[in-house]
């Protein structure tokens, strides 16, 4: 694209009319632009950017982690019960106790157990506007407990006793059912790899949210398993942690998965152009994967935070400065 003829004449101009020049005739200024207004020097305005991106990812990271660890140290104990007392998991008063592990964090969306005998006992919470068995929850209703056991004879039934939020018995439901928690990814996975596990992201029917599962199998002592026992969480949390940390204008938060995937992203500082933002977090979504972490980030970690700078060029190409471990 031709200079002005003042411009291409050779004629002087400042820095300050020429930045607007540029501003008026490109696709919505960039990050980098508008650190330039605010500092002299471009490597000086670089560095302070990589800086406090630097300090959002590693507590970014630090938060997922801190969310995480304790839901592991749930799973752990209630599989060490599970060793010590397998007959706990095989009858309806281990309901209470799944109930207090849902409360003890607004991320868990439910505790449960599947049996080696294909039963299955859950507490969980009820979103009121979602159907259950083709109804919607009793008005009030929090949370639920769910009760399967495979019948003698067909059917076998689905039972969810409704609770509301003061732990008061609101009404039950029930439902012939095919489900088997042995046929379940979780719980398959989980039983063979004979350890505490977490699962990649998946969608949450229940409730409709993306999140992953903390399982872990237990044996009662005899060697084989006798059941395992799981906590869902969502990762909408994580993503609102992302979008409230504030960092350079422009600038892009995702989270992922051991595989590499894309499971949360955040415009956590705005261009300044609604449209462009909405452009560059649809672009980060339907990115990757981006390859699968190695056996030692395995060992560190379960998800992944990072933070990208985005701008646009003028042929509408996104271009990203990535930031991360």
């Amino acid at each position: 694209m031709p200079l002005p003829a003042e411009v291409s004449d050779g004629a002087s101009v400042t820095t300050g009319a020429m930045l607007s020049y540029v501003i008026e005739r490109s696709v919505p200024v960039t990050a980098a632009i508008i650190w330039v207004t605010y500092f002299s020097n471009d490597r000086i305005a670089r560095q302070n950017a990589s800086q406090l991106i630097e300090r959002f990812r590693i507590d970014a990271v630090d938060n997922i982690q801190d969310d995480i660890n304790p839901i592991r140290s749930l799973i752990r104990s209630a599989a060490a019960l599970g060793d010590q007392l397998p007959s706990f998991y095989e009858k309806d008063q281990s309901l209470p106790y799944f109930h207090s592990m849902v409360l003890h964090s607004d991320k868990i969306v439910s505790a449960y157990v599947g049996l080696a005998d294909g039963s299955f006992r859950q507490a969980r919470r009820i979103d009121p506007g979602v159907r259950i068995f083709n109804d919607f929850p009793p008005a009030g209703s929090a949370y639920a407990s769910r009760v399967i056991e495979p019948a003698k004879a067909p059917p076998t039934l689905d039972r969810y006793t409704f609770f509301d939020a003061a732990g008061k018995k609101l009404g039950e439901e029930a439902a012939p059912t095919n489900y088997d928690p042995r046929s379940r990814g979780w719980y398959r996975n989980t039983a063979r790899a004979g350890t505490l596990r977490i699962t990649d992201p998946d969608v949450f029917a229940a409730l409709g949210l993306i999140g992953i599962t903390v399982a872990a199998p237990y044996s009662g002592g005899g060697g084989e398993v006798r059941g395992v026992v799981a906590i869902d969480i969502t990762l909408d949390s994580f993503s609102q942690y992302l979008a409230d940390r504030k960092v350079s204008p422009g600038s892009l938060s995702f989270i992922l998965d051991s595989q590499g995937r894309v499971i949360g992203t955040e415009v956590v500082t705005s261009s300044g152009q609604p449209e462009l933002d909405r452009r560059a977090q649809a672009i980060a979504s339907r990115a990757g994967p981006f390859g699968a972490f190695t056996v030692d980030m395995k060992r560190q970690t379960d998800l992944l935070a990072l933070v990208s700078r985005f701008s646009f060029t003028r042929d509408h190409r996104l271009q990203t400065e990535l930031t991360g471990p």
